[in-house]
């Protein structure tokens, strides 16, 4: 089976680089929904354990979009590596999944 829709999910330093690129993204259409979490991050950055207050960023688009998506993220993000994993959404609402189709209809950069 094809992939047809997509969960992809990044994370940013602050809520205000979050905003800017969640509006950039839904202007553009390549996604239908972006969800914000507040979360606490520790993670090896350069050989040292790092400690960061972040905000998590899940979009849900369709998988045709998701090498748009991505390229746009890694083009608007201020991170040196951003986090960028893409997970499969299987099944789920037919209604939603119609209204993801619906709002990125004609997703561009």
């Amino acid at each position: 089976m094809v992939m047809q829709y997509a969960l992809v999910t990044t994370t940013f330093g602050s809520p205000a680089e979050a905003e800017k690129l969640i509006r950039g993204v839904l202007e553009s259409r390549l996604a239908a929904c972006a969800q914000r979490t507040p979360i606490q991050s520790d993670y090896w950055w350069l050989g040292k354990l790092e400690n960061a207050h972040e905000v998590e960023v899940k979009f849900k688009t369709r998988a045709a979009l998701v090498e748009a998506l991505k390229a746009y993220i890694l083009n608007n993000h201020s991170y040196k590596t951003p986090q960028i994993t893409v997970v499969e959404i299987v099944g789920g609402n037919s209604a939603y999944l119609r209204w993801i189709d619906d709002e990125t209809a004609g997703g561009r950069l």
